[in-house]
């Protein structure tokens, strides 16, 4: 899986949902996911803390160069 195709996946999910809390994040102990699926979640889950980042950083950047 590509990096675009991993994107289209975190839109897909709905990157527009935020977790303000831990009191918002339900934990389920007893899921069965696979290595492989377990691997994607990670990777997905990389991916959107990376493109948070990016922008985080791309925003301080503008903000700055604003006259």
């Amino acid at each position: 899986m590509n990096k675009a195709s991993k994107l289209k996946r975190l839109q897909k999910v709905g990157t527009s949902q935020k977790v303000e809390t831990s009191d918002d994040t339900v934990m389920d102990d007893d899921v069965d996911l696979k290595p492989a699926e377990l691997q994607e979640v990670v990777e997905v889950v990389t991916t959107a803390k990376l493109i948070t980042e990016v922008v985080t950083a791309a925003s301080a950047t503008i903000t700055a160069a604003a006259p």
